[in-house]
């Protein structure tokens, strides 16, 4: 989150690829750092399994970037860039640098929906994480803090 919390906080026009109309779970890593501690205290339940563990809410790319913009009190403006444009840029790049920076896969991951259930870790150590915008605003707190807006 906090790579979008940047972004939102610097850019006034932020291009979103394809409308940035992909579902994303967001999982705060307070959830992560419980249930891991959750999965070693439980090793009769969970050992040799692995879990997915992922945020409370599916939410869209878009909504999310709208909601980051909100916490931080700014407007922001969305610019929606086509895939094939976003990804001839990204290579562009990737050529002009000598393979130094390497967005591509990037472009693309920006493009998938990522929502993942975790029905089996809350059924074996009581896996819940907390709501979306409960943790995107302790991120953006915590970033405001370290930015000292």
């Amino acid at each position: 989150m906090i790579i979008f919390i940047k972004m939102v906080d610097k850019l006034k026009v932020i291009p979103v690829v394809n409308g940035a109309r992909y579902h994303l779970q967001p999982v705060h890593p307070k959830d992560l750092g419980n249930a891991y501690y959750d999965i070693l205290v439980n090793p009769s339940v969970t050992a040799g399994k692995d879990y997915t563990l992922s945020g409370k809410d599916k939410i869209m790319l878009i909504d999310i970037l709208k909601e980051i913009a909100h916490c931080l009190g700014v407007k922001r403006r969305f610019v929606n860039v086509p895939f094939f444009v976003a990804y001839a840029g990204s290579w562009i790049i990737y050529v002009l640098t000598l393979k130094k920076i390497d967005m591509r896969e990037k472009v693309q991951r920006l493009c998938e929906d990522r929502v993942y259930p975790y029905e089996e870790a809350n059924r074996d150590f009581g896996y819940s994480p907390i709501p979306f915008k409960e943790g995107l605003k302790a991120e953006v707190e915590e970033y405001s803090a370290m930015t000292e807006r």
